[in-house]
């Protein structure tokens, strides 16, 4: 029989490990919006809309990307490495000393798990870099908007100083924006830095200990039940998998990976599975009572988007009335959120409620 103990571990020490890495990555780069966005503000009130406006924005974005871009290669390389070190130990022998090496692709002294690491980590860099990118752009996108609905004032009835603002307002509102993922769905900045960072990390711990368990002569595995099921990891909890076809498994691990497991924060471990040893769970089916504590959770997701959004607002203001209209909707969408919580009874997360998610 599996020891619950062990799986348990595992699954603390995974969670531990992403926290950990996710929690810098997600401070820096709530830092660099903030920053760009504070510097925006003294400049749209002290030059107002002009050429001169656009040249300025357009340089503290370039300066501010570039810090960011400069970073991103050790932060990638942080990421996967303690995930990978942590993963490895987590199979138990002496998986503690993995680290990957980070040298030349394609370099013979490579294991497979170094090589899956590489991967991981440039696939990480790569959408870390993406922020650099949309920090660059940002200054346009917030100068073009300004200029879009100042051209509106006089349908709206609105001096082209107050369409100015609110331009200014929605945009900042927004922050910095046009992360996409594989499946079309659009990001913040600082939920996009966190899905990236966090699947990351969970794909390298889950390759490093698996690895290590093959190495110990392991090749059947199951997945744990990690408490907190939705739709598509659910089905593959209890189900018996294999690196390759194998006739005892019930699919292999990249089947269940393309069908959603491991998916985006996803917390699953991966747990070595010996033939009449090892005891499987009774399968749990999706239940209403599943899917509405699911739907629940997004709900709160989104509450808590929408506080950080009045946030950013209220730290990018540049009159008082930006910043009393601000302060209204902070506390707008706080009363919401302990409405909802009051109504539901789940546990409030102010953590996430912070511009920068609680990394420190």
């Amino acid at each position: 029989m599996s020891d619950p103990t062990q799986e348990e571990t595992r699954e603390a020490i995974l969670t531990a490990t992403v926290a950990a890495v996710t929690a810098v990555i997600v401070a820096k780069a709530a830092e660099a919006q903030l920053l760009l966005l504070t510097r925006f503000a003294k400049l749209v009130g002290l030059y107002g809309v002009g050429d001169l406006l656009l040249h300025s924005m357009r340089k503290a974005s370039a300066d501010v990307a570039a810090s960011w871009k400069a970073a991103v290669p050790g932060l990638a390389a942080q990421v996967v490495g303690r995930a990978s070190h942590d993963g490895a130990s987590a199979g138990g022998g002496s998986g503690g000393t993995f680290a990957p090496k980070f040298g030349v692709a394609g370099d013979s002294y490579e294991s497979h798990a170094e090589r899956s690491a590489r991967a991981i980590r440039e696939d990480l860099a790569g959408k870390l870099n993406q922020i650099g990118y949309r920090l660059t752009r940002y200054a346009d996108d917030v100068y073009r908007a300004v200029l879009a609905d100042a051209a509106q004032a006089q349908v709206l009835g609105l001096t082209p100083a107050q369409a100015q603002h609110e331009a200014y307002r929605k945009l900042v509102r927004e922050g910095v924006t046009g992360f996409v993922d594989s499946k079309g769905r659009n990001w913040e900045l600082s939920a996009y830095v966190e899905m990236a960072t966090r699947t990351a990390a969970q794909r390298a711990f889950n390759v490093s200990h698996l690895d290590r368990m093959q190495s110990l002569g392991l090749d059947l595995f199951t997945v744990t039940d990690d408490g907190h099921p939705c739709p598509l990891c659910l089905p593959w909890q209890g189900k018996i998998l294999s690196v390759l076809p194998d006739g005892r498994a019930d699919a292999t691990i990249p089947e269940a990976t393309a069908a959603g497991l491991f998916h985006p924060r996803c917390r699953h471990v991966l747990v070595g599975y010996i033939p009449g040893v090892t005891e499987i769970p009774a399968p749990h089916e999706w239940t209403p009572e599943d899917e509405a504590r699911y739907v629940e959770s997004q709900r709160q997701r989104k509450l808590e988007r929408d506080i950080r959004a009045a946030k950013r607002e209220l730290a990018a203001a540049v009159t008082p009335e930006m910043r009393s209209r601000a302060q209204f909707s902070v506390r707008r969408a706080q009363a919401k959120m302990r409405d909802f919580i009051e109504q539901t009874g789940r546990v409030r997360n102010k953590r996430r409620e912070l511009l920068n998610l609680g990394a420190n």
